[in-house]
């Protein structure tokens, strides 16, 4: 295994960089493919993400298996850059990356599949949701990526109103939040329910 150096890594970066995406295209996706220099595997995740590149999402799919968990955190917020149904293929691969998840990377995946609306993942994403993880996922720029509107997205809202008595108060405004927007009769004991919660 040959070690880069940070400077290294740059100039190969900056190299790139000033190419057309025709060329930079194939640059990146042989990036995607070596696991060696793992910092640019991952900015080839993020480029090719932001391209939509559709022929590199089998790519990003794999780095999911990836022995590093930072690579497997990048490869699961480049999905959210696809979103549904481009990267729907990957849910497979999100689900198993889940269960071999640690710290670092559990809240990228549980987030990546609450945004491709995967029902099966929907307990264990409440639960990075309860811990509060889900606020600090970032999108590759750096911008906030938790959205309520994906998470209500995942289940129907029948699901999430049989939560408006969770020992969460951020799921309890959840479930306000979602059924505030559906002017239901059939909710309307919930809401009060809510409106009367000590939060």
């Amino acid at each position: 295994q040959e070690e880069l150096s940070p400077k290294q890594i740059a100039d190969a970066k900056k190299e790139v960089a000033i190419l057309p995406l025709e060329q930079a295209l194939p640059k990146w996706r042989e990036w995607a493919k070596t696991e060696e220099v793992t910092k640019l595997q991952e900015e080839a995740f993020t480029q090719l993400a932001w391209a939509k590149d559709q022929a590199a999402l089998p790519l990003i799919i794999k780095g999911l298996e990836s022995a590093d968990h930072r690579v497997r955190g990048t490869a699961a917020t480049a999905l959210l850059e696809y979103g549904t149904p481009a990267a729907d293929s990957a849910k497979p691969a999100l689900t198993k990356a889940l269960k071999e998840s640690d710290a670092s990377d559990k809240p990228q995946i549980a987030w990546a599949l609450a945004c491709l609306h995967e029902p099966t993942a929907f307990d264990d994403v409440m639960i990075e949701y309860r811990a509060g993880h889900l606020a600090k996922v970032q999108r590759l720029d750096g911008n906030p990526a938790f959205d309520p509107d994906q998470l209500a997205a995942m289940v129907s809202t029948d699901k999430l109103a049989s939560l408006a008595g969770d020992e969460s108060e951020s799921v309890r405004q959840l479930v306000a939040t979602v059924l505030s927007r559906n002017a239901d009769p059939k909710y309307t004991t919930t809401l009060i329910k809510l409106v009367q919660d000590k939060s």
